[in-house]
């Protein structure tokens, strides 16, 4: 009777990996102990890179928290989600802008060599990010290209208008707004607030790099 595992499909893959080593050897399944012992190698050696990402997920790259920038103390809900939805822009905007901004240009002379990305960015997040959602505003289709044509192009820099619209008005609006107990001002601000979080919402899957 033949018993080799034929893996077809990722189910097949999970009962592969899921079978011991062991189980193989008692069959004399040699063609699948070569495949499950270079599979334990592959592993073994991206055991170090798996563990740094996993120490730094929990430490100091934790994606799975939003931080919403705001000082110790109670917030209803709706003010939470204000400020951890712009707060995600802040951070699209200064980080990973910013770093685009640097591996693709020559602004990455600007980084000492000791500097972390998080002291970067507070010195220079927002100036390259800014610089790099403007990068496309020059941008024109090459006869070349068989991706980017001018529709795409034209397409990609009304989105990045709006992240950068979106950006300069939570940094720079929202925080010098009036603060007031008048209902009329109140009103006016809340509906400006909900129409920048329903365009923000509207550009969501514009924000990754």
């Amino acid at each position: 009777m033949d018993n080799k595992v034929t893996i077809r499909s990722w189910k097949d893959m999970e009962e592969f990996w899921d079978t011991s080593i062991w189980t193989y050897i008692k069959r004399k399944d040699w063609e699948n102990v070569r495949s499950k012992l270079s599979g334990v190698v592959y592993r073994l050696k991206q055991k170090p890179k798996s563990m740094m990402w996993w120490v730094r997920h929990r430490t100091t790259d934790r994606y799975n928290i939003v931080d919403t920038g705001l000082p110790f103390g109670y917030y209803d809900a709706d003010y939470l989600m204000l400020h951890a939805c712009f707060n995600l822009l802040k951070e699209y905007v200064e980080i990973e802008c910013a770093w685009m901004q640097l591996m693709v240009t020559d602004d990455r002379e600007m980084k000492p060599w000791w500097m972390t990305l998080k002291g970067f960015r507070k010195r220079h997040g927002r100036e390259l990010g800014l610089k790099h959602l403007a990068s496309w505003d020059d941008a024109k289709s090459s006869p070349e290209s068989e991706l980017w044509d001018q529709a795409t192009i034209d397409s990609q820099k009304e989105k990045y208008h709006a992240i950068r619209d979106l950006y300069l008005w939570w940094m720079d609006v929202y925080p010098n707004r009036e603060r007031t107990a008048e209902y009329e001002i109140m009103l006016k601000q809340d509906q400006e607030e909900e129409e920048k979080l329903v365009a923000l919402m509207k550009i969501r899957q514009t924000l990754w790099t």
